[in-house]
């Protein structure tokens, strides 16, 4: 008795290796752990943005600061610079020159790239100059960088985080000799909520 073979026709055999070459389609499409999970292309415009209330740590005192990201700098509205003044002027002076003083902006040039779901940012972490009085004195103060301060973006939870280091204090024109090195931490502050939906 001959057996009787049934043959798929091309009309069901079609749309099942369609269905397979979708599906290992959307499998490498969905690959999209170098940009955050956005499903977008990362780009360095993705730190652009506003940090509020960023917690700042110097030295060994946590501070608040507001941070704010535009196309080419990384600016802080008002630097901490308690320390500074304190290791130019002394205990004496030091009341007296704070109240000098309103606030300090600082702003630094970056280069940045992307790496994997970050964008990196190398700071141009150039010197900080203020004014302060101590009676009838105005001293000109000047806070110099360490090379290598760093900024990186984590497009995952868009967050900021950055390091630097004082390494020197100028006043008028002469090192203090007696300063030690001060490390401004930034821990990841959350880009402004109005940043992220634009």
């Amino acid at each position: 008795m001959k057996r009787m073979t049934k043959t798929k026709s091309p009309f069901t055999v079609m749309p099942m290796m369609f269905a397979l070459c979708m599906a290992a389609t959307m499998f490498v499409s969905c690959d999209d752990d170098e940009n955050g999970g956005s499903g977008n292309v990362l780009s360095k415009s993705a730190v652009v943005g506003s940090y509020p209330d960023g917690k700042l740590t110097v030295g060994e005192r946590d501070t608040t600061v507001d941070v704010s990201v535009d196309g080419d700098s990384l600016r802080i509205a008002a630097f901490p610079v308690d320390q500074i003044v304190a290791a130019a002027v002394g205990e004496d002076g030091f009341e007296e020159a704070i109240a000098s003083i309103d606030s300090v902006p600082y702003a630094s040039v970056y280069s940045a790239s992307v790496v994997g779901g970050s964008v990196v940012m190398d700071l141009t972490a150039d010197s900080l100059c203020f004014d302060v009085n101590v009676g009838e004195t105005a001293k000109h103060i000047c806070m110099a960088f360490a090379p290598g301060a760093m900024a990186r973006y984590e497009a995952a939870d868009s967050t900021l985080t950055f390091s630097m280091t004082v390494e020197d204090v100028v006043v008028d024109g002469d090192t203090v000799d007696a300063f030690a090195p001060i490390d401004y931490v930034l821990s990841p502050v959350k880009k402004s909520a109005v940043e992220n939906f634009r």
